[in-house]
């Protein structure tokens, strides 16, 4: 079967193969489906601001191409010419966008050759901005915030054919479809690129092991905190609440895994946290899951917020994978 004859799957993201996510998020759930698709070619195209080495994976085509600031729609149609010339050699093809910014340049480029178009939302770009921004929000801010927004309602509004929206949580499919007139029956919640539970058996064999490592006694009540030391996950309203456990719990153990080691130290340190009732840590991506387990529960706090309340945080299906009672503060609806 020659490249025409095959049947092509696009992957195109916007928010760079550097992101935090882009292994778990993009690339488990490619390799997922073709160990269960063998006959489907893949592809996976990002718009980069740098171009970079681009990393290696059996059976993936990774293609970069250069992103350049978006100022309006028209500023994107560089990048539509682009995918229009990459699929010019396909007979038959589909395509999954990451986002809107993705998803618009997929809808201009897609032809009739296109089978399937899935725009996964998995954020609110308009209100995202306007949450960085709210200590200075001045009046190019709010125009800013105003013209991301219409652009994202001009992505999740399309009627075109054959698309899916694919959400990360029903409350954000609930808000797509009545804020941004989203089609209901083109909305879907996003399976794919979940993590896969660890069995019973598997959790305790590695929980056993990695307390060993991290010389963690058995008999501790081990509370985790995965994530950077970013305001807006609350790592300060954690160590609040830690303490407020180790005061009524002498056991309990805060567990910190992170790539901010020294800001967290820095404040361990700063509210006098006994040495003794705290470890920071950085771990691989792939061994994350592994030292969860040494953990009975994992915290996940957040602001109150429209982004936070629609959000399905990779951290909580993270800690739902490795066996974890989450403790949250009722802000997402995805963990109430």
């Amino acid at each position: 079967m020659n490249k025409k004859e095959k049947h092509h799957h696009i992957t195109i993201i916007y928010d760079s193969i550097t992101n935090a996510v882009f292994k778990s998020q993009v690339i488990r759930p490619l390799l997922k489906k073709i160990t269960l698709d063998e006959k489907t070619s893949y592809h996976l195209i990002s718009f980069e601001k740098n171009i970079i080495n681009a990393p290696h994976y059996d059976n993936i085509s990774i293609t970069l191409f250069k992103r350049y600031r978006y100022i309006n729609n028209w500023s994107l149609w560089p990048s539509i010419k682009q995918i229009k010339k990459y699929v010019q050699t396909l007979s038959s093809y589909s395509i999954t966008a990451r986002g809107p910014f993705a998803g618009y340049i997929a809808l201009h480029a897609q032809d009739n050759r296109c089978k399937q178009l899935v725009i996964q939302a998995r954020g609110l770009a308009a209100q995202e901005y306007a949450y960085t921004h709210q200590e200075h929000f001045s009046w190019l801010h709010k125009m800013r915030t105003t013209q991301l927004h219409h652009f994202e309602k001009t992505v999740y509004k399309s009627r075109k054919k054959p698309l899916i929206i694919e959400a990360v949580s029903p409350a954000l499919k609930k808000y797509l479809i009545e804020t941004f007139n989203t089609a209901p029956q083109n909305v879907t919640i996003a399976q794919d690129d979940l993590p896969q539970t660890l069995s019973d058996n598997e959790r305790q064999i590695h929980r056993k092991k990695i307390r060993n490592l991290l010389n963690i006694p058995d008999n501790k009540t081990v509370y985790c905190y995965s994530g950077s030391y970013k305001a807006w996950q609350c790592p300060q309203e954690t160590f609040d609440l830690f303490l407020t456990e180790y005061i009524h719990n002498q056991n309990a153990y805060l567990l910190l895994l992170t790539p901010d080691i020294k800001l967290f130290q820095e404040h361990a340190e700063k509210i006098q946290l006994p040495a003794e009732s705290y470890l920071i840590c950085s771990v691989e991506a792939t061994e994350l899951l592994w030292y969860l387990t040494a953990a009975d529960y994992g915290i996940l706090l957040r602001k109150p917020h429209i982004i936070n309340k629609v959000s399905r945080p990779t951290k909580a299906l993270e800690y739902r994978a490795a066996g974890l009672k989450i403790i949250h503060n009722k802000t997402i609806d995805f963990i109430t």
